[in-house]
């Protein structure tokens, strides 16, 4: 069995990515003016990627389906150098699809996603098939978007049992998991409680807590739920960050950067999810984490594509620039 040093888990999607000049409206047609070849993502291995790109060795536990999308996911991570000796295919299934438009204009964009049959989600079996890979791992990062949350949290007890670090990127307001039946009220706040960092996208925060300010909201959000570090990302404002400090909770709003115009915001909060996590794991300050997690993001913003992260050596050369000495 090969040992890595950080483990992701979730879904194996296969991003179609179109450049549009607007998104349409409700019975529009519009022309793409580009297409971009079908490649491997998903909302952990994205953040995955990063941390490889970082430096650190990595492996991903997911599903696919048996066609061709499964063959680009695999002929990527090949060349990328992540183990997939965790990741199956499921036969006769097709693999999760996305469908991805970005705004020339601006970089933003919208999903439409296709998950896998129930077959392609991860259950309770993959998780102790792979019970001795997750245990010698130093982290394993997890996301909430097209998983069910219950092995997940199986995951995470097993790796609080064993010392390891763990972080979930809440890519989906709750009340969506509820509605698609991927959690429940309780089994969310029994999973939040157990896991080290947790990181949310903005439009989970209502869900969450009555504060709308986020920095009161993610110091809210922390008590409540006993979190070791909460974050909630921004976009290009940058993110707002709470953590346990004894029997304080402390907390910092960290700006973003916002240089020279982005291209494709896509997977930008999961290179912001690996920077962060290989900062925490390499003992840096929390705002110092998280200043590496905005400039990991806005690399990422300014390639196309979800998993086209910025290099180690882009990330240490920007940080230079921001007075840093190097990673």
């Amino acid at each position: 069995m090969k040992k890595v040093d950080v483990i992701s888990i979730g879904a194996i999607n296969c991003d179609i990515i179109a450049f549009v000049s607007k998104f349409p409206e409700a019975e529009q047609k519009i022309n793409s003016t580009e297409l971009v070849e079908p490649k491997a993502s998903g909302v952990a291995l994205d953040c995955l990627t990063m941390i490889n790109n970082l430096g650190l060795s990595c492996g991903h536990i997911g599903k696919m389906g048996e066609d061709e999308y499964a063959q680009c996911a695999q002929r990527d991570m090949k060349e990328s150098g992540i183990d997939f000796s965790y990741s199956s295919v499921v036969k006769g299934a097709r693999s999760s699809l996305a469908w991805v438009m970005v705004n020339k204009k601006d970089g933003e964009r919208c999903h439409i996603m296709h998950p896998m049959c129930a077959e392609g989600m991860i259950g309770s079996e993959d998780i102790k098939a792979a019970s001795e890979y997750i245990k010698g791992a130093k982290a394993v990062h997890m996301e909430m978007l097209q998983m069910p949350m219950g092995p997940l949290y199986e995951a995470a007890e097993l790796c609080r049992e064993n010392g390891v670090v763990t972080s979930m990127d809440i890519d989906i307001a709750p009340r969506f998991l509820y509605e698609y039946k991927y959690s429940d009220p309780e089994l969310l706040k029994k999973t939040f409680a157990c896991v080290d960092i947790i990181k949310l996208c903005k439009d989970a925060v209502q869900d969450l807590t009555e504060e709308t300010d986020l920095l009161k909201a993610a110091v809210d959000i922390a008590q409540k739920f006993g979190n070791k570090v909460l974050i909630i990302t921004d976009g290009d404002k940058g993110c707002v960050i709470a953590w346990r400090d004894g029997d304080m909770v402390r907390s910092a709003l960290v700006s973003g950067f916002t240089d020279t115009p982005v291209v494709d915001t896509t997977g930008s909060g999961d290179a912001f999810a690996g920077g962060f996590l290989y900062g925490y794991l390499n003992g840096y300050p929390m705002e110092k984490a998280a200043q590496l997690g905005n400039a990991c993001g806005y690399l990422k913003a300014l390639n196309i594509g979800a998993r086209n992260m910025p290099k180690r050596e882009t990330v240490e050369a920007f940080l230079k620039g921001k007075g840093w000495d190097s990673l």
